[in-house]
């Protein structure tokens, strides 16, 4: 078992699965000034919300894992630089939203009539907020993301997806997705990987959807965990072992990390499985990647796989 100690992922990102208080009267078209967007974050439960690093704001803002850039006009895209990787991330409806207005914490909103983005910088991530006027709202939001040179976007299990750098190391984590309507109720929602983008599908036309619906990816960062590799011996077992062997497996898995990761590790055995069974089929082997209360995995081939 080999480990690698690549992958960017936030210490706090378990608190990432935000919940809405309703705001007052909210409706289709109250988010299409600036003033209408802050009331409908500002319904979101503060623990759950980024905090935004200080100076965050319009422009660069530096940070203690990564530099992140973001524009005053939303076409231009959000840039982050990190690890020696550079990336620029697409917002969805670009084209027809408003400039970058900061508001006074430092999140900076871009307004439109059917849905307006906005954007944290924080020590932990970028997080991106996307706020649902009315039924009429698209239910596909679409992150295009200029990886880098030989890298890759891929989903990773558990909901997550993760970008990788021409080494076919993973070097920033998307959380996996999640949407809330104004009384704090899910809004089924999920994460597709179609080429170079990210697209978050929201499905909010099922009925009693109080409006506005807040939904939000968070790229992902803040402490350095480790990546696991698993051998063809290992990748078998994970898929093929007994229930205890495979468990064995996690505790060794915890092992080479140097944390404990039995429990999510049980947790997301059937991923695991899947996925090391799809890998061993095709020749290749299991790279575990590991995050508080999520792992997931993705195929390699090198000459430790064998």
């Amino acid at each position: 078992m080999k480990k690698k100690i690549l992958l960017v992922i936030p210490a706090a990102m378990i608190l990432i699965s935000a919940g809405m208080a309703a705001p007052a009267n909210a409706a289709e078209g109250d988010i299409s000034s600036t003033d209408g967007t802050a009331a409908a974050l500002a319904g979101i439960d503060g623990s759950l919300k980024l905090t935004p690093a200080d100076g965050a704001g319009l422009g660069t803002t530096d940070l203690t894992a990564a530099t992140v850039h973001i524009p005053a006009d939303p076409a231009d895209g959000v840039t982050v630089a990190i690890e020696g990787v550079d990336l620029k991330i697409g917002l969805p409806g670009a084209s027809a939203a408003e400039d970058g207005v900061p508001l006074a914490d430092g999140t900076v909103t871009y307004s439109a009539r059917a849905f307006s983005n906005s954007v944290i910088a924080s020590e932990q991530g970028v997080q991106m907020l996307t706020t649902i006027a009315g039924p009429n709202a698209p239910a596909r939001y679409e992150y295009s993301i200029d990886v880098p040179a030989g890298g890759a976007l891929k989903e990773v299990g558990g909901g997550a997806a993760a970008v990788f750098n021409e080494d076919g190391n993973p070097v920033v984590m998307i959380l996996p997705a999640w949407a809330k309507d104004s009384n704090g109720l899910d809004v089924p929602t999920h994460y597709a990987v179609e080429g170079d983008k990210l697209v978050q599908y929201v499905d909010h036309s099922g009925p009693g959807i109080a409006y506005p619906v807040v939904a939000d990816p968070q790229f992902a960062w803040m402490g350095i965990v480790p990546t696991v590799k698993l051998n063809r011996s290992e990748t078998y077992n994970m898929r093929y072992g007994s229930l205890p062997s495979k468990l064995a497996l996690c505790g060794t898995i915890g092992g080479v990390a140097g944390i404990a990761v039995a429990g999510p590790c049980a947790v997301s055995l059937a991923v695991l499985t899947a996925k090391a069974g799809a890998f061993y089929g095709n020749g290749n082997c299991l790279q575990v990647l590991i995050g508080p209360g999520i792992l997931g995995g993705v195929e390699y081939k090198d000459s430790y796989c064998r």
